[in-house]
């Protein structure tokens, strides 16, 4: 009968203490009290834990290098802004530095891990950039059990096991958005967002919540990513709620949302406007245009990087000062995050 080995989760069970703190504490990363990692190193010799050999290998490596991977989703079949402009921020980032970019395209969470244990085992990266963050994702727990730094783009009140978090402008998004609906006279709002599973979703949600007094209706449904059903799903919440005005996850989703209220003999504005969430220059090719909040998508890439080298390599970052901010319309040109009005919300 084979032996079950002792894993970190069993350690922090019995420490009652966390599993990030744990692996902090065994691979000797900052965060840890010198008493809290003391114990921990006592216990696991007590209980014979042992490192695995890819997480061995990996915390001797200095690759010079960070790795990324991307998943293929609905939208990123398409020319995505939001991929593009983030991997341009990376890039910029890490062309200041010795460090490069390791970038691979998988179909599923499954081949996502495959490529990390691979990369682990050949000592390819020496940290991880995570995207699409998820509740109790599987990535950032393999990502800790190997004691691998990562970082994310996600609220920092989310189990992260342990990555560094960037978080986005979400409740100063949703703020800005409802703020210029309410004023706009709409008093029945729709709002489809991204897949329920993603952190990000979840945050925006709790903060769409927090208008729900503002208005005679706020109707939030999740989606996939994809332009077709998040459209679909904005003009079955308007017909079954009789909204006044939509929002959706992605330009995308706005142009073709657009085109079918068109379709149904629907004015915008006049009888629904249209919101959407991510704002690019695809947002001047629709009749209207369209009101979208625009993102300072490559510093948020900047910032990505930058916390994920302070956590590999110990350079120092201070994430506090480069946190974005939302303003409004006519703020000077270095906003980090802007509400962009145009047709499809103005009379």
């Amino acid at each position: 009968m084979a032996i079950r080995r002792v894993t970190m989760e069993d350690l922090a069970r019995e420490l009652g203490t966390s599993k990030t703190t744990i692996s902090r504490a065994l691979t000797d990363r900052p965060g840890v009290s010198e008493s809290t990692r003391a114990a921990v190193v006592e216990l696991a010799r007590a209980r014979g834990w042992r490192p695995n050999a890819t997480a061995r290998s990996l915390s001797k490596a200095q690759a010079g290098a960070l790795g990324w991977v991307v998943r293929r989703t609905e939208k990123s079949a398409t020319i995505d802004p939001y991929f593009m402009d983030l991997l341009i921020g990376a890039q910029i980032e890490l062309s200041s530095t010795p460090y490069s970019l390791v970038l691979k395209l998988v179909g599923s969470v499954g081949e996502e891990l495959d490529v990390f244990d691979e990369w682990f085992a050949s000592r390819r990266v020496d940290g991880v950039l995570v995207t699409d963050v998820e509740r109790d994702d599987s990535r950032l727990a393999r990502l800790a059990e190997a004691g691998v730094p990562s970082a994310v783009i996600s609220p920092r009140d989310a189990d992260l096991h342990g990555a560094t978090a960037v978080p986005p402008e979400d409740e100063e998004g949703v703020c800005a958005i409802l703020r210029h609906l309410r004023g706009a006279g709409s008093r029945r709002i729709g709002w489809v967002a991204g897949p329920s599973a993603f952190v990000a979703t979840q945050h925006r949600r709790r903060a769409i919540d927090g208008w729900r007094s503002q208005f005679d209706a706020l109707v939030v449904e999740s989606s996939t990513l994809d332009a077709e059903s998040s459209s679909r799903a904005a003009l079955r919440l308007r017909r079954e709620h009789d909204l006044d005005a939509v929002v959706v996850d992605n330009e995308f989703a706005a142009i073709q949302t657009i085109a079918l209220l068109h379709e149904q003999g629907l004015r915008v504005p006049d009888d629904v406007a249209v919101v959407s969430w991510l704002g690019s220059d695809l947002c001047l090719l629709s009749e209207p245009t369209i009101t979208a909040l625009e993102h300072d998508v490559q510093a948020t890439g900047r910032r990505w990087v930058r916390a994920l080298i302070e956590a590999v390599y110990g350079e120092p970052i201070h994430l506090d000062s480069m946190t974005p901010t939302v303003e409004p319309v006519g703020v000077a040109s270095g906003s980090a995050t802007r509400l962009r009005v145009r047709g499809s919300t103005l009379s």
